[in-house]
């Protein structure tokens, strides 16, 4: 996981949680365009007991960055080891781990009140069309395995996040 914050007037705090091809891309968007200092955190995605004590840690110094100025809090969530061959088991670990950050987030949202928080969460075209052809906006995702319920499960636990916040999906093919 990267931990991203900027040292200008208007901070920018983002918490990228992924750091296989498209986190790592993501960071190295980011810092093509702007000038940020990177943390790189641990967090144990294979480990309950250790996640609840990491974002805890993180929730401390994101509060800590954005305690002197306005700031705006990104979080990205491009993790997961789940695909789709993930048996329900795998697919509800992966689930519960993406709530705990949703959790986090919904935790620090209200110190942000003069600035902007945004949830984003890159997901699988793939896992919520599978099998269906000529997919357009139109569509409805119509998942036929764990991976895919996961997927559309993210989704819809994503506008559960505060009214003020900013939700976005990505989905990738």
């Amino acid at each position: 996981m990267f931990l991203l914050h900027d040292l200008e007037i208007r901070k920018k705090i983002i918490a990228v949680f992924g750091e296989g091809l498209v986190g790592t891309s993501i960071l190295s968007a980011l810092c093509e365009q702007y000038t940020f200092s990177i943390e790189t955190w641990q967090f144990s995605y294979a480990d309950p007991a250790r996640q609840d004590h990491e974002l805890c840690r993180l929730a401390d110094r994101i509060s800590h960055l954005c305690a002197e100025a306005t700031s705006d809090l990104c979080m990205v969530w491009c993790a997961g080891k789940a695909g789709f061959s993930a048996t329900e088991r795998e697919a509800g670990n992966e689930l519960a781990i993406y709530r705990k950050v949703l959790d986090c987030m919904r935790a620090l949202a209200p110190s942000f009140q003069n600035g902007r928080v945004s949830f984003h969460l890159v997901n699988s075209a793939g896992g919520l069309f599978e099998g269906q052809t000529h997919v357009n906006r139109c569509n409805k995702p119509s998942p036929k395995r764990p991976y895919g319920h996961l997927k559309m499960i993210q989704e819809e636990l994503l506008f559960s996040l505060p009214v003020n916040s900013i939700k976005n999906i990505y989905r990738l093919i």
